[in-house]
């Protein structure tokens, strides 16, 4: 019998969010082209974790409340071949190598809004050090107004997507951190 809403929002209240998922079949949780069926994977051997489950674990994490911990029930079928421990360890490779990729898309916005800040305020001193004669006018306008577009570049990657990456990296690390339990 299925959980009511109720019941489910019970279990995220008690301090521990609780992940289910259930694999039924060899060809659901690797990639395609990663690993050959039947092949003994325990040592991992390059196969990676499909996608879809990726995604499942980082959509329902959203939902959980971020101060609870998470447990993730995986129910696998009898008829897969590979040890528990290299699932988890899999899953584990896989949300590391986001979360590698998270931090660097961070340091890429960090300098690239430091670089149109330093554009932008440039721009002004610019127009500030050397006063253009009335004459241009209209390219002084211009300038200063390409000097705020640069700025406001900088805070919108500094202040939006920024804040968009690590909240995507605390999903990533909630999930890396959780307990995983098979049954």
């Amino acid at each position: 019998m299925k959980d009511s809403v109720f019941q489910k929002m019970q279990k995220m209240l008690r301090g521990k969010s609780i992940i289910e998922l259930c694999i039924n079949d060899e060809r659901e949780l690797f990639r395609n082209f990663s690993a050959l069926r039947g092949e003994n994977i325990s040592g991992n051997n390059g196969a990676k974790i499909n996608g879809e489950i990726i995604r499942y674990l980082k959509d329902e994490t959203k939902k959980a409340p971020m101060e609870n911990d998470l447990t993730i029930k995986i129910k696998t079928a009898e008829n897969i071949n590979c040890k528990v421990e290299a699932i988890e360890k899999m899953i584990k490779a896989d949300i590391e190598e986001q979360i590698i990729a998270t931090g660097k898309k961070m340091g890429r916005i960090t300098r690239s809004s430091v670089i149109l800040a330093a554009i932008g305020m440039l721009l002004i001193g610019i127009t500030q050090v050397f006063q253009i004669s009335e004459r241009r006018y209209s390219l002084n306008e211009f300038i200063i107004v390409m000097s705020w577009v640069f700025m406001w570049k900088a805070v919108e990657l500094w202040f939006f997507k920024r804040a968009d990456l690590m909240r995507k990296r605390g999903v990533l690390a909630k999930i890396f951190f959780s307990e995983i339990h098979f049954n």
